[in-house]
């Protein structure tokens, strides 16, 4: 009997050694969240590839993740990930980018992966995905389901991926009315549902009667279905807070590239690049089409398929530019707005507000704001600083104006964008827009 107790007390131990063996392995993978895990939207779908790293690798992995980190206060979280054992860490605003390049610097060990940067290291690499190519679907959308032939378009911040959304939700909504018109309002936060109701009141009561949003709480949607109007859901399905309203969601995917990432870290194969993926891939996906008559949902899912199998671009084909000159398919690089130190970039030639500026095309890596002669700001493309989002600030301006997006040779498409910004600490067309 003694000898059994001590085979057994012998097996236990073994068995306790192993475990701890096992967990020594694992893999401690870490997430920086922007927005809380429950905003059902951008940072939500963040953390279902969270979870499904956990139910891929199982207890070959480790992870955790902080939520609600400022950009300004978050490389203090990402140093203390890297010095807490976390072999790759997943930073998932645009603003987290500088203190992600301070933070690589200091742990060259540690891979680090920022999601819609631009900015790289040996141990820093990029990943963002194609969410232009649901706004071009959800723009043929908006003109079928529109009565008023306008939508309004509540924005965060003048950023490459915010940027060409609008330019391709203006594209297919053109290939539908030619005529149709947005009213923007940007809000200068990712997160603020007050703000965000705020600005979809707004803009319905300036007319429009869709509403479509690149911020990421489910306020606005929400309103739309208050006031009997339709709209899109932001970066998840958000289908079960307006049955009634929600028309689709651009779907943001991430569990793909995350379970990649996390296993090319595990088997030494991970490489710092700069990866942007999009309906092919899986990681831009379409909520199912709701509300809306059978040929609406027919043309939609036909774009969507044509995208996902490589026969559209929504910047594909010929775009004239507002100085008059044509491009043709327009590269990544022109898309994201961020070519390297010194190149000239063609995104800032078809997102500018008012008259082409040469100064636009003129400058480095880091886009600017340029004051023009009405008195509104001249925007160029790229990155815009912003104290909210941890850069050297710049104001916005409390005032309507006219953005003239590029039409598309062959089918005689031109449109004009009207927008309101308001000031911070001030107001823009009934709306406060001070920063958070």
């Amino acid at each position: 009997m003694k000898k059994y107790l001590m085979t057994a007390a012998a097996a236990a131990l073994m068995l306790g050694a192993a475990s701890a063996t096992a967990s020594a392995e694992a893999l401690k993978a870490c997430w920086v969240y922007i927005g809380p895990i429950g905003d059902f939207g951008w940072t939500y779908q963040h953390h279902q590839g969270l979870e499904a790293v956990k139910k891929e690798f199982g207890d070959k992995v480790e992870t955790a993740y902080a939520e609600n980190i400022p950009e300004a206060d978050s490389e203090k979280t990402f140093e203390r990930f890297a010095r807490e054992g976390c072999k790759v860490v997943y930073g998932t605003s645009f603003g987290y980018m500088e203190p992600m390049l301070k933070v690589a610097a200091k742990f060259p060990d540690v891979k680090f992966e920022h999601a819609t940067g631009y900015k790289t290291l040996d141990n820093l690499g990029t990943y963002n995905a194609k969410f232009h190519e649901g706004r071009y679907v959800i723009g043929q959308i908006a003109a079928k389901m529109s009565k008023s032939g306008t939508a309004g378009y509540i924005v965060s911040f003048p950023i490459p991926e915010v940027v060409s959304g609008i330019n391709a939700f203006m594209l297919g909504a053109q290939t539908v009315n030619p005529d149709f018109k947005v009213k923007v309002v940007w809000v200068n936060t990712w997160f603020d549902p007050a703000k965000e109701a705020d600005a979809a009141k707004v803009l319905l009561s300036q007319g429009a009667d869709i509403m479509v949003q690149h911020t990421d709480s489910t306020a606005p949607l929400q309103v739309a279905q208050e006031q009997g109007k339709f709209g899109f859901g932001q970066a998840s399905d958000q289908i079960k807070f307006a049955p009634k309203a929600q028309l689709t969601a651009i779907v943001d995917n991430w569990a793909p590239h995350y379970i990649k990432s996390v296993k090319a870290v595990m088997d030494g194969s991970w490489k710092s690049s700069q990866v942007w993926a999009g309906m092919a891939e899986g990681d831009v996906a379409m909520a199912p089409y709701t509300n809306m008559p059978d040929d609406v949902a027919k043309v939609a899912m036909e774009t969507a398929e044509a995208i996902k199998t490589g026969k559209l671009n929504p910047f594909g084909g010929k775009i004239t530019k507002q100085d008059g000159t044509v491009v043709e398919n327009l590269s990544d690089g022109d898309i994201l707005g961020a070519l390297a130190v010194g190149e000239p970039r063609a995104a800032c030639l078809f997102t500018g507000v008012g008259p082409v500026d040469p100064r636009c095309c003129a400058g480095s890596l880091d886009a600017r704001i340029f004051e023009i002669a009405e008195g509104s700001y001249l925007f160029c493309g790229g990155v815009v600083s912003s104290p909210e989002r941890g850069r050297a600030g710049v104001g916005f301006v409390s005032r309507v104006f006219s953005i003239t997006f590029a039409s598309w040779s062959g089918f005689g498409l031109s449109s004009t964008l009207r927008g309101m910004l308001g000031r911070r600490g001030g107001t823009g067309a009934g709306l406060t827009s001070s920063g958070s």
